[in-house]
Formats: structure tokens, sequence, C-alpha cells
């Protein structure tokens, strides 16, 4: 509101994680290992900061350094065991909150992707009109594999990028 009040035209969404936003992204698609319990719907808080932290019974997710700084992000266990869902809505919930003050065989990559197009035909609907995207692995000289990869993943957002101004 006081952003908007200010003039700002563009209100910045989803700045703010309560641990980091590659744990963000990963309860988002729903990726959480068998060992957590976790039973579908909305992540809460439990399992959430489970996920980060640990508790007596069961170890946290591997924690590894961004590049060359003290920066650490909690490590993604993606594999044939963990089910993808939106399972957490955090981006468009604080995207609203900002602007109002198929069980094929698909590769793991296309089942994040349908949880990607999930969630911006939702930011799409509650009226978003840019999304940014950060992946820091771009900044490399990728290989013939991991470039292929990008552009699969982006050419197959294509079509539901339509009508957004996004940013890579």
């Amino acid at each position: 509101k006081q952003m908007d009040d200010a003039g700002i035209k563009y209100i910045p969404s989803n700045a703010f994680s309560y641990y980091d936003q590659v744990l963000d992204t990963t309860t988002m698609l729903g990726a959480v290992p068998p060992r957590y319990n976790w039973n579908c719907g909305e992540i809460g808080f439990d399992v959430y900061f489970l996920m980060a932290r640990r508790n007596a019974y069961v170890p946290a997710m591997e924690k590894t350094k961004c590049f060359d700084t003290n920066y650490r992000y909690i490590v993604p266990e993606l594999g044939s065991d963990v089910k993808f869902s939106y399972a957490s809505h955090k981006v468009v919930d604080e995207y609203k909150e900002a602007k109002v003050g198929v069980e094929k065989s698909f590769s793991l990559i296309d089942k994040i992707l349908l949880v990607y197009r999930e969630v911006m035909a939702e930011l799409k609907a509650a009226g978003a009109t840019w999304i940014q995207f950060d992946e820091p692995n771009l900044v490399k000289d990728l290989n013939a594999h991991q470039l292929q990869a990008f552009t699969h993943a982006y050419t197959a957002l294509e079509s539901s990028l339509s009508g957004l101004n996004f940013l890579i």
C-alpha cells in the first residue's frame, strides 16, 4: 500500500522467505521427501521448517553453498519417490496480498513444468503482468545437455507466458 501510494508502478511480491528461496520453490512444487510423512495438501510451517532444520527423529535436508559465498541453501531431493504437486501457494498469495494491500509418464522436468504452469496460470488470473525467473545456472557456461534442458523448459512454458512479460 505504501509503495502504491508512493507511485511505484510495479509492486514486488514474493521477495520474502522464511528460510530460503530454494526451499520455497521446493515446497511450491510439493517436492517433499517421503521421510517427512507429508500427505499432500498445502505445506505448513511444521513440514517447511522440519525440512530446513530437523527434529530429534528426522534429519534436515542437505544445505550447500551458493557459488563462492557464505550463503547456504537447501538442496532439493528430486527422485522418482517424490510426488510433485502445487503444494504451496505462497507466490500467488503474496502477489494477491501486494495487489490488494495427469498421471502420464512424464519426465522429472515435465512434472515440474506442470506445476510451474499452474502457478503462472493462477498468477495471470490474479492479474499479474510480470514474472521473473531467477536461475543462477544461466550465468555459467552450460554444456549442450544443460542448454537443451533450459531450452526445453522455457519452450514448454512459452504458451503459459502468453500475455505476461517476463525476465530471466
